[in-house]
C-alpha cells in the first residue's frame, strides 16, 4: 500500500513538471558581410552580470551561410530573455578585440540594443517569451 501512494505521488509531480509550458524562440540574425564563419548566439534570462559575466541559459553556434541565419531555441519556458551574439569570422572559437578591448568581429544584441560606452542593459535587450513563442531579430555590426 505504501509503495502504491509513493508511485501515485511521483507520477503526480512527474505529471506537474511536464504539464509546464514551453515555446520556440526565433532569432534572425542579419548583417553578415563575409558568410561561411560560425556564429554564437547566448541566451540569457536575467539582468546581473548580462551580457560578458553572465552564464548563458543556453546557446548556439551555427555556420553562416548567407547573409542572414536563422536560429531556433526550443523548450524555453515563457519569460524574460535577452540575446548576446557575435560573428568569429576567423574561426578561432574566440570575440577577438583590439589593443583597447574594443570588439574587432561582428557583433549584435536582441532588440538591436546598443549601450552608450559598452553593451546594453539587460531591459534594452529583453523580449517577453509567451507560451505562443517569440520571433525576434537582430543585425550585426562591427
Amino acid at each position: 500500500m505504501r509503495f502504491l501512494k509513493t508511485a501515485l505521488i511521483t507520477s503526480g509531480v512527474l505529471f506537474a513538471v511536464t504539464t509546464v509550458q514551453a515555446a520556440d524562440l526565433t532569432v534572425t540574425i542579419t548583417g553578415i558581410e563575409n558568410p561561411g564563419g560560425t556564429i554564437n548566439v547566448g541566451v540569457m534570462d536575467g539582468a546581473e552580470g548580462f551580457p560578458s559575466k553572465r552564464k548563458a541559459l543556453t546557446g548556439k553556434r551555427v555556420k553562416a551561410e548567407g547573409e542572414t541565419t536563422t536560429i531556433v531555441f526550443t523548450g524555453l519556458k515563457p519569460g524574460l530573455y535577452a540575446m548576446a551574439g557575435w560573428y568569429d569570422e576567423n574561426a578561432n572559437d574566440k570575440f577577438d578585440t583590439n589593443l583597447l578591448g574594443m570588439p574587432a568581429e561582428p557583433y549584435g544584441f536582441s532588440n538591436n540594443a546598443r549601450g552608450s560606452f559598452g553593451p546594453p542593459s539587460f531591459e534594452d535587450a529583453a523580449i517577453k517569451l509567451t507560451e505562443d513563442g517569440a520571433s525576434t531579430s537582430f543585425q550585426m555590426v562591427k
